[in-house]
């Protein structure tokens, strides 16, 4: 059993060397997959292992895969291609994080960039902290203007800086095998958001985290071609369940800081009624936000504060996280 009570069966027990294996799940990305495999094979450093998992695709996905992964190993490179049939994003990575032979693994998206000097700059934090459970980053996300967004991350405030702005986002961080293991790897059963209660997980379970002063990666937001969507409503009841399932660990954690990180989920809670509000689900809306306002560890101000936080982010107001940290 994982320190959060979950089954960690199925995942290899052998013993792991040095080094680092980065895990792409791929699905339907034929046409995309390539501009994130050339930024991979592009780096000065190169990983010690490449797991590509295709989670059942249907346009050629694997085809691609297996074409890049002769072409890397002619070149030395160690690349292993799986296939999940069973569908998902965190069922594919986890099946890649199964099958990981190395001391540390840095899960990627197929869709999005590395500049090439990222898997050098990953190693180089984890051989200069080598108490560092994760080396974290920024990231850079690219607008349809062409301007970038860097991803905020405040110093030292790791639980906010996740639970504010997913600072333990797929791409943005880099674990030791055996830690995330430990806390159960992947849910296999979310379709969305698995990466921000993986990231939970991984913060309540006190890791040494060290942050990169490097910001390497480059995210392309997919749109309706994203993995959850250009919407929340038509997935209503699966983001509720994430931050249920928070709280829940929370809970169960003993941390002594536990109302402190519940008021912080009322804050998701409360972001993610905004965003239904702004999708016109009012209904969904009301519900959510009625449910963060009921938490007991809230306080008058905290509670006021909230109902601004919703009625800015509904109006498409962005910076209602800024004075989240101080007020929760």
């Amino acid at each position: 059993m994982d320190l959060f009570g979950k089954s960690v069966m199925g995942i290899s027990g052998n013993e792991l060397y040095d080094g680092l294996t980065v895990v792409i799940p791929v699905f339907n990305r034929a046409e995309l997959v390539g501009r994130t495999l050339s930024s991979l094979a592009s780096q000065t450093r190169m990983p010690d292992e490449v797991i590509l998992v295709d989670n059942a695709s249907t346009d050629g996905s694997l085809d691609v895969l297996e074409q890049w992964g002769d072409e890397m190993r002619s070149r030395g490179w160690n690349v292993r291609v799986l296939s999940e049939l069973r569908p998902g994003g965190a069922r594919a990575r986890q099946t890649g994080l199964e099958n990981v032979a190395t001391d540390k693994v840095l899960f990627f998206d197929s869709d999005d960039v590395m500049l090439p000097g990222h898997i050098g700059n990953v190693k180089a934090e984890f051989e200069a902290h080598p108490e560092a459970d994760i080396v974290v980053w920024q990231t850079a996300t690219i607008l349809p203007d062409g301007s970038r967004r860097l991803k905020p991350l405040l110093p030292g405030r790791f639980m906010e800086s996740h639970q504010l702005h997913a600072m333990l986002a797929t791409q943005a961080y880099a674990v030791r095998t055996e830690f995330i293991r430990a806390v159960g790897g992947w849910d296999t059963k979310l379709m969305g958001w698995d990466d921000l209660e993986l990231g939970h997980r991984l913060l309540l379970a006190d890791p040494k985290i060290t942050v990169s002063k490097e910001s390497n990666v480059l995210i392309y937001p997919q749109g309706e071609a994203s993995i959850t969507g250009a919407d929340y409503t038509h997935r209503r009841g699966e983001w509720e369940h994430v931050i249920d399932l928070m709280e829940e660990n929370t809970i169960r954690s003993g941390r002594s800081d536990i109302h402190h990180i519940m008021r912080l989920l009322a804050y998701r809670r409360t972001i993610l009624a905004a965003l239904y509000a702004r999708e016109g689900n009012r209904n969904a809306a009301e519900e959510q936000l009625a449910v963060a306002l009921r938490k007991p560890h809230l306080n008058l101000l905290q509670r006021l504060y909230l109902r601004t936080a919703y009625a800015v982010t509904s109006r498409g107001i962005r910076g209602a996280s800024r004075p989240a940290p101080y007020i929760l």
